[in-house]
């Protein structure tokens, strides 16, 4: 697994909240795979995991709650660093997973978090995860 190959995306609140986790998209090719993550909160690591992804909530999202709430502070960037494989030690591990777009739409649609975040795109991201496109839909929070 190389792990050169991540999505990647932050989030900036415009008020303090608590995050508890995050949601990625689901494999459309299996039902379960390995996925790392890293979660970063203005430059810090809070939290490092590896675990299979599986019991998709429905067919297109994966919810992965985090192990510990973690305040964050208007204005602070949560980074979510993503790596999917279908097995990290396997020479063939590459998962077809489903993806959103029109990202850049996310200040005009009416919804839940409308005007709470600012989304930018993480210049690391090298798998397409940025704010038009990518693997990381919406994050997890508390006010």
């Amino acid at each position: 697994m190389n792990l050169n190959y991540h999505d990647a995306i932050i989030f900036i609140p415009q008020q303090d909240i608590k995050l508890c986790g995050f949601t990625s998209f689901a494999a459309r090719d299996t039902t379960e795979y390995s996925f790392k993550y890293q979660i970063n909160i203005d430059g810090v690591t809070v939290e490092k995991e590896e675990k299979i992804a599986t019991d998709f909530e429905d067919k297109y999202y994966c919810r992965h709650r985090l192990n510990s709430l973690y305040p964050v502070k208007a204005g602070q960037k949560i980074e979510i660093t993503g790596w999917t494989a279908k097995d990290f030690d396997s020479f063939n591990d590459y998962v077809y997973i489903y993806s959103g777009k029109g990202g850049y739409n996310y200040t005009e649609i009416e919804n839940e978090h409308m005007g709470l975040f600012v989304v930018e795109t993480k210049s690391q991201s090298c798998n397409w995860t940025n704010v038009l496109i990518g693997n990381f839909p919406e994050i997890l929070y508390y006010l």
